[in-house]
């Protein structure tokens, strides 16, 4: 498996440099990170919304029969997180907040779009294989708010999606 070639695809994707299919605008979304201070990724998504993909470890599928097969499937959940800037405090004027809401629902649609396409997830940005069945995620449950503090001026949609990765394993 390429845990790493994964990461880099979808993030290409997202940001706009990979797919063939249904792809995003380059430069929509900027690469942040979930340890980013506020004020860092309130920054930050004042110039384009932030993104960071995060998950865990993936988890063995007997799809293909016992452990020591030549073959094996694994599974990964993958999470999308996006990040939406606003005025701090300055923020109680409902027309704002439901355009950040709006803009937000309308992004998860199209970046649900690009990553479950078949094909925009074959390779990552060096060329390397995902390995991904499919070259594609699923959608593993609905996209949820995680996060809405508008004292920060920070709006958070995650979009949670699965995986389903081809090992070829060594067997002698």
């Amino acid at each position: 498996m390429n845990g790493a070639a994964i990461m880099g695809a979808i993030r290409g994707v997202v940001t706009g440099a990979l797919g063939s299919v249904r792809t995003l605008t380059a430069d929509a979304f900027s690469e942040d990170t979930e340890t980013e201070a506020d004020e860092a990724r309130w920054l930050r998504a004042t110039i384009a919304p932030g993104f960071d993909v995060s998950g865990p470890p993936p988890r063995r599928s007997s799809a293909l029969g016992p452990s020591n097969a030549s073959r094996a499937v694994l599974m990964q959940d993958i999470n999308v997180r996006l990040t939406y800037a606003s005025e701090a405090l300055q923020d109680i004027i409902p027309a704002r907040r439901y355009a950040v809401r709006a803009q937000a629902n309308t992004d998860a649609v199209e970046v649900t779009k690009a990553l479950t396409w078949a094909g925009n997830l074959a390779l990552d940005e060096s060329a390397s294989s995902t390995g991904l069945i499919g070259a594609a995620l699923y959608e593993r449950a609905a996209p949820a708010v995680v996060r809405e503090d508008w004292s920060a001026g920070i709006y958070e949609v995650e979009l949670r999606f699965g995986a389903r990765i081809l090992e070829s394993q060594a067997v002698s």
